[in-house]
């Protein structure tokens, strides 16, 4: 039997000036349009409750590996919402990556120590072992 793999890494790198080259710069600003960035007093979200994606059964087979990458915005009550894909790995892992992050929470970011709309960058890593 094989062992799935999965990793999270929370990066903000999209909302920095030069940020993720993959991205296109109006899906970027459609997404965060009304998300505060991180910087100038605004604290990165925190994650503290994952839900693993699944590995598909088409992906499985066909043993495909790889990176999708979001973009999301965390709310105040620390759930991320609009969420879409920015770079797609498999249509079939590239939804299960989105399940999964509407089930994440994150401790929210702050500005000037007051909970606020972050936008941030998910990269969800598939695996087979």
């Amino acid at each position: 039997m094989r062992t799935v793999a999965l990793s999270l890494l929370v990066f903000v790198s999209l909302l920095a000036p030069g940020g993720l080259a993959a991205a296109d710069d109006k899906e970027r600003d459609d997404v965060v349009r009304d998300a505060t960035r991180v910087g100038s007093g605004v604290t990165i979200p925190v994650l503290i409750h994952k839900v693993n994606p699944k590995y598909t059964s088409e992906a499985r087979d066909a043993r495909i590996e790889g990176v999708t990458v979001l973009s999301a915005e965390v709310w105040p009550d620390g759930a991320t919402h609009n969420i879409r894909v920015v770079r797609r790995l498999d249509p079939g892992l590239d939804q299960e990556a989105i399940k999964a992050a509407t089930k994440w929470r994150f401790r929210p970011g702050t500005k000037d120590g007051v909970p606020v709309k972050v936008a941030v960058t998910l990269e969800v890593n598939f695996r087979l072992r």
